[in-house]
């Protein structure tokens, strides 16, 4: 029982380094390449003064589901 507790604590050990030394930086640059993304592509659409292919619709106002 002692071997396996300590091969699970190595195993959650990496797990968790794993977590804060490559997960956390590639979600955090994601999150900020997406979001800058979407809100440099509406701030053009606007300037443009056309419709932002971004923009949330509601599914139920469209013609071919109703």
């Amino acid at each position: 029982m002692n071997m396996l507790h300590i091969i699970l604590n190595c195993i959650g050990l990496f797990a968790v380094g794993l977590c804060f030394m490559f997960w956390m930086p590639v979600w955090g640059k994601l999150l900020t390449i997406l979001s800058s993304t979407i809100l440099g592509e509406k701030m053009l659409a606007k300037q443009q003064g056309i419709e932002s292919g971004s923009t949330l619709i509601d599914p139920n106002e469209l013609e071919e589901l109703q």
